[in-house]
């Protein structure tokens, strides 16, 4: 599992799950998991969207395996969506690729140097 901000930076990785846990039972075990529902993490108030009165909560988004709480955002089922909730999943998928890309970048910088330049 990884957390990786706007500008595709990790800012948590946890390894060390085995790969037949589900995703939910990976995070549900994880030290930032636990950090989250105990309201350990410092996260920031909710605040104004500019040029708005709406109040939103900072968010992480994740995928529909993990489940849904006030800090994290996930995509609806897929069953029977609506229009609306179509393009808010993806939406969420395209806030989700800030981690993959955060794997391809450190792929490109870190592993690919280890197989030389022939």
């Amino acid at each position: 599992m990884a957390i990786a901000d706007a500008d595709c930076k990790f800012i948590v990785i946890d390894v060390g799950a085995y790969v037949s846990n589900s995703d939910g039972g990976i995070i549900q075990d994880s030290a930032f998991y636990k950090l989250l529902n105990s309201n350990n993490l410092n996260i920031p108030e909710p605040t104004f969207i500019p040029g708005t009165n709406t109040t939103v909560p900072f968010v992480f988004v994740a995928d529909e395996a993990f489940p849904l709480s006030p800090n994290m955002m996930r995509p609806f089922p897929r069953r029977e969506l609506t229009d609306e909730k179509r393009i808010f999943n993806y939406r969420v998928s395209r806030a989700r690729r800030q981690v993959e890309c955060a794997f391809g970048i450190y792929l490109i910088k870190h592993v690919a140097d280890s197989f030389g330049n022939d």
